[in-house]
Parts: C-alpha cells; structure tokens; sequence
C-alpha cells in the first residue's frame, strides 16, 4: 500500500506537469526537458548514498522443497488476472481520460491534461483510506465493495454534463480504483504459501500486461 501511494504521487505530478507546460509558451513538446532534470536531481539528492551489502542466506538444513519446486495454486492466477484489468483500467482512464474531456465535454487541451490529475489524487486518497479500512474489513470485501464502487462512479463521470460533474464523477472512479491493485497483489501473494519468491516473479507479468 505505501509503495502504491508513492507511486500515486508521481502519477499526480505527471499529469499536472504536462498541463502547465502546454499551457505555456513552450508547447507541451518541452516535456522532454522533465526527464534529463528528473535524473539529475535523482543522482544530487542520493549522490553519497550507498547500497546495503548483500545478506548471505544460511544453508536449507530443514531439507523443505524449493520455491521454485512447488506449484502456484489456481487462485494465485486468478487474483493476477483481476490485477491485470485493474492496471489496465487505470492506464486507460489515464490515457483517455484528457481526450474525453476536450473532445466531449469542452475543457481546453492543456485543461484536460491537468485535470487527469484528478484521478491520480483520488487514487492517493483511497489507498490512505484504504489502509484503515482493512483495519475494519477482510481484503476480499474490500475489493468487492471498490469493484461496487466503481460500477455506481463511472456513469457519474461518463454521462455527467457541465464539466464539474464528470470531474466529481473521476474523483469518485478513481476512489474506488484505488485499492483493487494493491490489495489483489497482496491476497496473491498470501494464497501463494511457500512459493512466495516464484509468486513475486510471476506477479509482475500481471502490471506489465495490464499496462501493455
């Protein structure tokens, strides 16, 4: 949960970025000078860091099978498909989400692009809640409600009129989006007992496709 909100934020930057600098005289091709500045500031800010020694493993004296000996479960596999469509929701919302607004509800193009930011807010938010509400909740009714959520939220935002709704509507899309990645890839990696280093392999082809 904390990675995904740390990864939230960068996502609010992105889009708020782009919006301002289309907005300028620049034109938003001058996006490209984010990067090289990015990874400049990266290796000034971390430049007398050093990274931790690696950690010998003592020897398997309990003679148990190997990680890579035992079988993911079926269940495993179902989780990473519905992480696979909850990334892949979140990337089309994110690349389509400033063409609907300019196109079908009037927001100019460097409007549109700063307000997909929205959504990368509400997606921080819910991930905040999110971690109290699993104080209250099992994982598995967590995302069953954000799944409900979402269902009730997305007309909001489709068929809103007058701009402010359909933002409210992506404010309340991406509340209910928030906590279904996350919370997938925890339960699978729960239901994968022993096999938990092939699980967080395996995990990763989920997002990627998704994204893909």
């Amino acid at each position: 949960t904390e990675a995904n909100i740390g990864a939230g934020l960068a996502m609010i930057l992105g889009p708020m970025l782009v919006g301002i600098i289309a907005a300028s005289t620049l034109g938003w091709q001058a996006m490209v000078i984010t990067l090289p500045l990015f990874i400049l500031s990266v290796g000034l800010l971390f430049r007398g860091a050093s990274l931790p020694e690696n950690v010998k493993r003592q020897p398997n004296v309990d003679q148990r099978p190997l990680a890579t000996e035992i079988r993911l479960p079926m269940l495993f596999w179902v989780y990473g498909i519905l992480m696979l469509l909850s990334v892949a929701l979140e990337f089309l919302i994110f690349s389509w989400t400033a063409n609907f607004l300019t196109v079908a509800v009037g927001y100019s193009a460097s409007e549109a692009a700063g307000l997909v930011s929205i959504f990368a807010v509400a997606l921080v938010i819910g991930r905040l809640f999110g971690r109290r509400l699993l104080q209250m909740m099992p994982e598995s009714r967590l995302v069953v409600l954000s799944l409900l959520w979402m269902l009730v939220t997305f007309p909001i935002f489709w068929l809103g009129t007058g701009g402010f709704i359909n933002i409210v509507g992506l404010f309340l899309l991406g509340l209910g989006t928030s906590n279904v990645s996350p919370v997938v890839q925890a339960r699978a990696m729960d239901v994968s007992g022993e096999a938990r280093d092939r699980a967080s392999a395996r995990i990763s082809l989920f997002p990627g496709l998704g994204n893909l």
